[in-house]
């Protein structure tokens, strides 16, 4: 009986920090039990750290709570840049926060926009307009984790990063790991 009032509340009490994948975040509400989550995004969050270097400009779509965001701008460093896209307005400013209290060292964008049509956001947003993905900037590394819009994204990209990182949900879009896969295969993509 608690928990299930807890759960009716919960949307509506404040934030509070806790630490996903070793970065502080807030991610979790007040009187939430569980304040370290060491898994979050480990998959991501590994080949980010295989794949990204010092001076890369990273474009991220999707920033979720900054995590990888985090993990991308410390690997590339004072000499890099990364732009974040995020539909949600209340995300982007946890990105936003989580990228501050952080200290990251890179040059670090947040847009409150959404990249193609939204399939899922965390939350609905009134600020966010909508760009195509034709239009995002060139980049050495794309990231994305952007809740079913990766297929849309990679087929109308118009240009060619070095590394590209890719999320996929199935949840959301089913046979989308394989789409993602053919077009990564179709562009000499390993």
């Amino acid at each position: 009986m608690i928990k299930k009032l807890y759960n009716l509340i919960r949307p509506w009490l404040p934030r509070d920090y806790a630490k996903f994948n070793g970065v502080r975040s807030k991610g979790v509400r007040y009187f939430d039990r569980t304040r370290n989550f060491p898994d979050y995004e480990a998959e991501l969050c590994s080949v980010i750290t295989q794949h990204l270097r010092s001076g890369m400009a990273v474009v991220e779509v999707g920033g979720g709570l900054g995590i990888s965001a985090v993990y991308a701008s410390k690997l590339i460093g004072e000499d890099g840049s990364l732009t974040v896209y995020e539909g949600s307005e209340q995300h982007t400013e946890i990105v936003r926060d989580t990228i501050n209290c952080n200290e990251t060292p890179s040059k670090t964008v947040v847009q409150n926009q959404i990249v193609g049509q939204p399939i899922h956001l965390y939350e609905e947003s009134n600020t966010a307009n909508s760009i195509p993905p034709a239009k995002l900037p060139d980049c050495d590394a794309l990231v994305l984790d952007c809740e079913g819009t990766e297929i849309q994204i990679l087929s109308e990209y118009t240009h060619t990063p070095q590394v590209v990182v890719v999320e996929t949900h199935e949840q959301f879009v089913p046979g989308c790991t394989t789409g993602v896969e053919c077009i990564l295969n179709h562009n000499n993509y390993q």
